[in-house]
């Protein structure tokens, strides 16, 4: 197997990135398969429950939107955006950490060229070679140790280089999976030469693996980081402008209402018949305010945040009504321009945020 040093690696995929070529391309997540009862509609995958592990696949496409044969794709890099893992209404999406296939198998190594130090060996985990001191370790971000699985895929994510509908699937490529610690992303690049044609139909680039918790509800979006961290690259190294990041959703049902609790008194949590949460405000939010812990409601403020005279300016006579108002057990009208967080409750952090907007004397 050919291998390179990671920094040469890793400078083939950012050269020229603030100059822009005039084309489009798609990075998408396609969701493909879960271990238990699921459903796929486009990029949603809806599972019957949770406790499930999701396969996503990442595909590229339209990089020659007018078929001219420029540019043809040298590069690639998916830099999966983990903010929205808690996005659903309760738990939160996590990477497995599995074991890496033989060696002998060239479709699953663990490849984490961009990153990671080998601590048993103190090599460069660039695949499983380097990290395989004996058939029960690998590479797990920049540690060696025991699989968990043994015998199944790689930890997170890998390429299956030997797909019919590989991107790179006849020509020579530097395919890669950072699994350092924080990081999961998916690249490759081609060795010389050869930049493949857009084949006009989305072509295979690397899997994911999620795991969704048993107690999971909600929808989560699961997408990647913007340019620079995700981005196609031409045959002249430069990045494609207009790249479209599709992400794929993963849905859990619930199945009674205390499913869909989001944890705030100030709305009511509805499992609908179609097994999707509805959590619907109990107060009108144009002119209310609600205190999120108790569900008080009191009354927003009508004017400028902190400025209870209404004169246009917030002023030591606004602090001197601050203080009738500090601490008071429900919020009046003549208050309300102090609830700087409408939360139905004056503190002294409401009036660190009313000196912030202090304008006159």
């Amino acid at each position: 197997m050919f291998r390179i040093p990671r920094a040469i690696f890793f400078s083939c995929c950012v050269v020229g990135m603030t100059a822009l070529n005039a084309a489009g391309g798609e990075i998408a997540f396609v969701p493909v398969s879960a271990s238990g009862g699921h459903t796929i509609t486009g990029n949603e995958i809806h599972l019957a429950n949770g406790g499930q592990r999701v396969f996503l696949e990442v595909f590229l496409s339209d990089w020659d939107p007018d078929g001219d044969g420029t540019p043809r794709l040298k590069a690639w890099q998916a830099d999966v955006n983990s903010a929205s893992f808690s996005g659903g209404i309760r738990g939160t999406l996590e990477y497995p950490q599995l074991a890496c296939e033989a060696e002998t198998d060239p479709n699953r190594y663990c490849r984490t060229q961009f990153g990671g130090i080998c601590s048993l060996s103190g090599n460069a985990c660039i695949d499983d070679f380097e990290c395989a001191l004996s058939p029960l370790e690998f590479c797990q971000g920049s540690v060696c140790a025991a699989p968990l699985l043994i015998g199944d895929f790689c930890g997170q994510g890998f390429i299956f280089e030997g797909r019919s509908d590989y991107v790179y699937l006849a020509v020579d490529d530097l395919p890669a999976v950072d699994l350092t610690v924080g990081k999961l992303r998916l690249a490759s690049t081609v060795l010389a030469g050869e930049n493949p044609a857009d084949p006009h139909v989305p072509a295979y680039a690397g899997t994911v693996v999620l795991d969704v918790p048993i107690d999971a509800v909600g929808s989560f979006d699961v997408g990647f980081r913007p340019p620079p961290d995700s981005v196609l690259l031409g045959e002249d190294n430069q990045a494609m402008a207009g790249v479209t990041l599709t992400p794929a959703r993963i849905t859990v049902p619930c199945t009674s209402n205390a499913d869909c609790n989001d944890g705030s008194s100030c709305t009511l949590d509805t499992c609908r018949t179609d097994g999707i949460c509805r959590n619907r405000e109990i107060y009108n939010i144009a002119f209310e305010c609600c205190d999120p812990e108790v569900g008080a409601i009191c009354p927003k403020a009508a004017g400028a945040a902190g400025d209870a005279d209404g004169n246009g300016t917030v002023d030591l006579a606004d602090i001197a009504q601050f203080q009738t108002c500090y601490g008071a057990l429900s919020i009046t009208a003549a208050c309300a321009s102090f609830d700087m967080f409408c939360d139905c409750d004056i503190t002294l952090g409401d009036f660190a945020a009313v000196l912030d907007v202090l304008t006159g004397p």
